[in-house]
């Protein structure tokens, strides 16, 4: 009996006697069921080095598949770096379902801010899929402040362009005005 709140038999049952792609489809499924994501597969013909292509909140990733019995190499770090500027990420991910990765690929990645997934990772990318955990949060996959403050930052210069746009075409003096009236009018109170 098949228990989908269970990772370990999903990863047994549905990823580990997949097809290539039919783990990029998976993995494209778990991204999608997340809120604020939204992800797809590329073409395999012309992937330019990325298997999905994701929008989350904070930003565009590009990421790379590797179904493979092996330890993955640099190559693959190599081939998603090369994708982000076709698909204009910001981000880009190495997802495994084997062992893991060389020492090789550790060092490129780790100086070229690529995240490297494994099973630790899918794990935590299935729960959120199933709305048990923050992928975010989780995965740290902002790489230096928090994606709370990053969203809120975002939002803020949003909201602020059109104030700004405003504030640049009224006289400083009318500022000026308008400081003296605000501190006349706070310091009655």
């Amino acid at each position: 009996m098949y228990d989908p709140n269970d990772f370990e038999q999903f990863y047994a049952q549905r990823i580990l006697n997949a097809s290539a792609v039919d783990v990029e489809r998976l993995i494209t499924e778990m991204f999608n069921r997340i809120p604020g994501w939204k992800a797809k597969t590329t073409p395999p013909s012309n992937d330019f080095g990325a298997d999905i292509i994701a929008q989350s909140p904070i930003g565009i990733y590009a990421i790379q598949v590797k179904h493979w019995k092996g330890k993955v190499g640099n190559d693959a770090v190599q081939a998603v770096l090369g994708a982000m500027p076709v698909w204009k990420a910001k981000y880009a991910i190495v997802i495994t379902t084997g062992p893991g990765f060389t020492q090789s690929a550790k060092i490129q990645a780790q100086h070229a801010k690529v995240k490297l997934w494994g099973k630790r990772e899918l794990a935590i990318l299935y729960k959120a899929s199933l709305g048990q955990s923050d992928l975010l949060s989780q995965l740290s996959l902002e790489y230096s402040v928090a994606p709370s403050f990053v969203l809120l930052a975002k939002r803020y210069w949003q909201l602020s362009k059109p104030v700004l746009s405003v504030m640049k075409k009224v006289p400083v003096h009318l500022w000026i005005l308008l400081v003296i009236i605000m501190i006349f009018i706070f310091n009655r109170h």
